[in-house]
């Protein structure tokens, strides 16, 4: 693939979810969730990691209450919302490079790409400005399977460390 190919491919898989979320990104509103929990954030430190960890998932709350945190109002979401977009962007690239790796063309490989970034799930993480997380997660899964995918390809068989490696990291916000 020619360089320009390359830039070409990579600005589709970046400036296409963009287009597709800006209005949902910078709407000022805020659901329910958003409301009650941007308010726990100031009013109750660490009310949200604790309600988290309950429920199992502690890296969930710690990266969540610390995002609201410098947050004030409801007209500051936004930038959550782009957050998501950010990193579900990020996972269209990644996996186009994965499964460009793997044999198919750019067209198929771009379309599963960006057919993840705008799922339905993907919509609902960002018009949720408290599911942002969850787009990491899922930056966190392909990278790690991409961390397995590299350890299978240079060993020929199981690399352990690549493994722990990806499983640490799937294992992580969510």
């Amino acid at each position: 693939m020619t360089r320009k190919g390359l830039w070409l491919w990579l600005g589709l898989l970046c400036i296409t979810p963009l287009a597709v979320y800006w209005q949902t990104v910078f709407q000022e509103y805020g659901f329910r969730d958003d409301y009650s929990l941007l308010r726990e954030a100031h009013e109750e430190p660490f009310k949200l990691f604790r309600i988290t960890t309950s429920n199992g998932r502690p890296i969930y709350g710690a990266v969540l209450e610390a995002s609201l945190r410098p947050l004030r109002f409801v007209g500051d979401l936004p930038w959550l919302r782009l957050i998501a977009v950010g990193l579900l962007a990020s996972v269209a690239v990644l996996l186009w490079r994965q499964l460009r790796r793997s044999g198919w063309s750019n067209l198929e490989a771009g379309a599963i790409g960006l057919g993840v970034a705008l799922l339905p799930g993907a919509q609902i993480t960002v018009g949720w400005a408290i599911a942002w997380p969850i787009a990491l997660a899922l930056l966190f899964a392909v990278v790690g399977f991409s961390v397995v995918e590299a350890g299978l390809r240079r060993q020929g068989r199981v690399h352990v460390p690549s493994l722990l490696l990806a499983a640490r990291s799937t294992s992580s916000p969510g």
